[in-house]
């Protein structure tokens, strides 16, 4: 049988671990902006990576893309950003890529 407990009694515990053992408890925010994966589930801007690079190696401008697929225009450059860098590849510059095509 399980019992709830509220979320300041779990902190109140913790405290209290972190003090008898002569710790200092962490800051959770910190120990979140140290983890590789921040999210349970992907943002958006991540899971339509792969969609979105296929539309920009067609050639389509990164607002034809937006339209496209009925997101922002930033979402689509967070998404272009986010895949070159998985990739280990250098993040292309827009405007260099806008005059190219």
């Amino acid at each position: 049988m399980y019992s709830t407990v509220s979320r300041s009694r779990v902190t109140a515990i913790l405290k209290e671990v972190f003090d008898l053992l002569g710790e200092e408890k962490p800051d959770g925010r910190t120990r979140r902006s140290e983890l590789a994966v921040k999210h349970k589930e992907p943002p958006h801007y991540q899971s339509i990576a792969d969609d979105v690079m296929k539309l920009y190696d067609q050639g389509l401008l990164l607002g034809q893309i937006a339209d496209a697929l009925k997101i922002d225009r930033n979402t689509v450059t967070s998404s272009v950003k986010f895949w070159h860098e998985q990739h280990g590849l250098p993040v292309p510059d827009g405007r260099t890529r806008r005059k190219s095509l």
